[in-house]
């Protein structure tokens, strides 16, 4: 971890229930900002499951909103519970995405959509809207109300 964040009980508590590693700017870091379609300027915790998937990313810059030189002290304490808050989720993203391109159903877009706006990966999302039909038989398709209303209007 860090060194900044070293001193922290909260964060040292949970490098001992999971492997957690930190990789300084530099060739490895561009390899992983690939693999993880990273796109922060700040510092990115990229928190995963046993079997290597997606349980969140997480800006640096997201948890210390609002930080100032009263407040920085509290920082190692915020990443610890953002952490810990994301190590309990039951669904990695990629099980999401899974799940969207085996159903695509409205639940299943809606938990997706839902998880990469949390995240920020608006490009993601951006391209997940993008592939949604947009015709009746599209939205029907996708168990979708949308595009299924209609409007009469009658004259006397």
């Amino acid at each position: 971890m860090e060194a900044s964040l070293l001193p922290s009980t909260e964060i040292r508590e949970i490098c001992q229930k999971t492997p957690m590693a930190v990789v300084p700017r530099g060739d490895a870091a561009k390899e992983l900002e690939k693999e993880f379609q990273l796109r922060a300027r700040s510092p990115v915790f990229v928190v995963l499951d046993a079997k290597g998937e997606t349980l969140a990313k997480v800006s640096a810059e997201d948890i210390g909103v609002g930080c100032t030189k009263e407040t920085v002290a509290q920082f190692p304490r915020l990443v610890a519970e953002r952490m810990t808050s994301c190590l309990a989720r039951g669904e990695t993203l990629e099980a999401l995405e899974r799940a969207w391109a085996v159903e695509k159903t409205t639940s299943a877009g809606t938990a997706l959509a839902a998880r990469l706006e949390e995240q920020k990966d608006f490009r993601r999302l951006a391209d997940l809207c993008e592939t949604l039909p947009m015709d009746f038989d599209g939205c029907t398709s996708v168990k979708s109300a949308l595009g299924t209303a209609a409007v009469i209007v009658m004259d006397k």
